[in-house]
C-alpha cells in the first residue's frame, strides 16, 4: 500500500482556473521531484497533499486515510502524527530556543516530550550545538536543517517540502537535497518536494512536471 497517493485531483480557485494534477503514488522511503514554474500550482498540490486545502474533486489517500473525509480537527490530528512539512522560508517563534521551539512541535501534535531524542536528531542534522540559539541567531543554512528537523520530529509517514533550496547558494542547495534523501530513508518516509529550482534535477530518479 503507497504511503501518499492521489487519483483525479483538481483545485478551483474561487473565480479563477481550475487546477488539474498527475497522479502519483509513492512507497515508504520513495522520493519524487515535483518541478514548474511559478504559477504553475507547485505550492498548492504540496498543501493539497497536507491537507492545507480541500481539493474540488479526486482523492488523496495517506497511510489509508483519504484526507478530504476527515473533519478540520481530524485532520489537524492527523496531520500532526504524519505529515512533515518543510517549508521555503522556516517560520520558528522568535522568543524560544531552537529546543523549545521542537519541544512545542511534540506537544502540538499531542506527543510525549522525549529531550533526548531531540538532542539526538539534532546532533545528526548537524544542530547540537544550537539548542540554546534563538532562530535569530541561526543562518539561513541552520533554519533550514532545524526545519527539517521540526518535520522529522514526529517519525511521519510522509515528507513534503516547499522550494526548500531555492534561497540557497550552490553547495548548500546540494547539501540539503541531499539531507532531505537520506533522513527520509532513514525515517522510512515519502519524500516528495516542490520546486522551481532545476538544479535538484539530477538527485531525483523520480520526477514530474507540472
Amino acid at each position: 500500500m503507497p504511503a501518499i497517493a492521489t487519483t483525479d485531483l483538481s483545485y478551483a480557485y474561487p473565480g479563477g482556473k481550475a487546477l488539474h494534477f498527475p497522479d502519483l503514488s509513492l512507497e515508504a522511503g520513495e522520493s519524487m521531484l515535483v518541478l514548474g514554474p511559478s504559477g504553475a500550482g507547485k505550492t498548492t498540490f504540496l498543501h493539497l497533499l497536507a491537507g492545507l486545502i480541500s481539493p474540488t474533486s479526486g482523492k488523496i489517500t495517506l497511510q489509508e486515510q483519504n484526507l478530504p473525509d476527515l473533519s478540520p480537527r481530524q485532520l489537524d490530528n492527523f496531520r500532526g502524527k504524519n505529515i512533515g512539512l518543510v517549508f521555503q522560508k522556516p517560520v520558528f517563534v522568535k522568543g524560544l530556543t531552537l529546543l523549545e521551539n521542537l519541544k512545542l512541535a511534540r506537544y502540538l501534535a499531542g506527543n510525549a516530550q522525549n529531550e533526548t531524542a531531540i538532542r539526538q536528531l539534532m546532533a545528526q542534522l548537524g544542530l547540537g550545538d544550537k539548542a540554546g540559539r534563538k532562530p535569530g541567531r541561526l543562518s539561513q543554512g541552520e533554519l533550514q536543517r532545524a526545519s527539517l528537523c521540526r518535520a522529522l520530529l514526529n517519525q511521519p509517514a510522509v515528507l513534503l517540502a516547499d522550494e526548500p533550496t531555492s534561497a540557497l547558494d550552490d553547495a548548500n542547495a546540494a547539501k540539503v537535497a541531499d539531507l532531505l534523501l537520506e533522513q527520509a530513508q532513514q525515517a522510512g518516509a515519502a519524500l516528495l518536494i516542490v520546486t522551481h529550482d532545476q538544479r535538484l534535477k539530477d538527485r531525483f530518479a523520480r520526477r514530474i512536471e507540472l
